[in-house]
This record gives C-alpha cells, sequence and structure tokens, in this order.
C-alpha cells in the first residue's frame, strides 16, 4: 500500500501590520499569530522522524519551533536620529537591561537591518537566541528569533536572516481600535 504525500509549495509572503507599522516577507509554511502589540511567525515543526506536526505531543522537546517574534517593547526612548549614534545605542540598552532579565551581561553591538538600512542594537545569546532592538520615533521594537537550545532539529536562521532583510517601517495608522492587519499574498 503506497502512502500518498502531500506536497506543499513553500512560497514567501508579504506581511503588513497597519497598527504596529511594519512590514516584512515571511515563508507561507510558518505559522503566523498575532497580539495587540506583538506578532509571531512560528517556523514548521520538522520532526525527521515523519510524523506530522499534529501527531507530536505537547511539551517534548520536539514540539518546540523556532520563532521570530516582532513586538513594541513598551520602552520609551529620548534619543532620535540627530543624537550620537553612541548615545542612542546606551540608551537602548539600559532599556533593555531593565526588561530582559535573560540578556543582562550578554554582549551586544551596533547594527542595520531591513530594507532602509534601520538602525539597532543587536545581542546573541550562546544558546542561539537573536534580539535586535530598533527604534522607531520615541518607540523601541524588538525584532528576535528563539531557536530550543537544546534541539538538534532544523535550524530556521537563514529565513530570520532573510524575514530581518525585507523588514520596513510603514506609516501606522493612528486609530488603532479600527485598524486591521493585513497579510497581502503574492
Amino acid at each position: 500500500v503506497e502512502e500518498a504525500v502531500e506536497v506543499v509549495t513553500v512560497e514567501n509572503k508579504d506581511y503588513s501590520n497597519q497598527t504596529m507599522g511594519f512590514k516584512l516577507r515571511y515563508s507561507n509554511d510558518w505559522v503566523l499569530s498575532e497580539e495587540p502589540s506583538s506578532i509571531s511567525f512560528t517556523a514548521p515543526i520538522d520532526t525527521g522522524t515523519g510524523t506530522s506536526a499534529s501527531e507530536i505531543t505537547a511539551g517534548t522537546e520536539e514540539s518546540q519551533p523556532d520563532i521570530v517574534l516582532v513586538s513594541d517593547t513598551a520602552g520609551k526612548l529620548s534619543k532620535n536620529s540627530t543624537d550620537d549614534l553612541d548615545e542612542r545605542a546606551d540608551e537602548i540598552r539600559d532599556i533593555v537591561r531593565a526588561k530582559y532579565s535573560n540578556l543582562v551581561g550578554v554582549g551586544s553591538e551596533l547594527s542595520y537591518l531591513g530594507v532602509d538600512k534601520l538602525f539597532a542594537v543587536r545581542y546573541k545569546t550562546i544558546t542561539g537566541d537573536i534580539y535586535y532592538f530598533v527604534p522607531k520615533n520615541a518607540s523601541l521594537f524588538e525584532i528576535s528569533f528563539n531557536h530550543p537550545s537544546d534541539s538538534d532539529k532544523v535550524d530556521h536562521t537563514n529565513t530570520f536572516y532573510d524575514m530581518l532583510a525585507s523588514f520596513r517601517f510603514i506609516p501606522a495608522q493612528s486609530n488603532t481600535k479600527t485598524a486591521n492587519p493585513a497579510i497581502i499574498e503574492k
């Protein structure tokens, strides 16, 4: 008896969030989850055993997929693009130290990302998690990649960097009560 194999075509989709004011491209086999101030993109689970993701028991190591998160940290910035780059980076680092205990003691570096080469401060943990903190006006955004530290399954770091390369801030809608994020398929 032959088993039918479902063929999934993996393509990129454009994602645009008018409420938060950003857009990027992501792989259509990732699962999108929207919250008011954060969006997560969850990688497909590759068990390497032929077992489908729905058959995996929740809570096992195999069930922990890679996740990309874009969120507004609620950190308020006083520095802007007219200020010294080091002063801007120091202000971001102060907010990160106060809000992210897992990044205390982790080295950071200045970086640029996205279509518009946006200024950011990057952190990379020894477990492989990557965080970019990007100022947008007086707000601070987090764009991060979480890979389960004990997982030897597929690492989607390259997919994360592709998403970063396509990232761009767009004008946000001023009335968040009527704002609707939109997924645009191409």
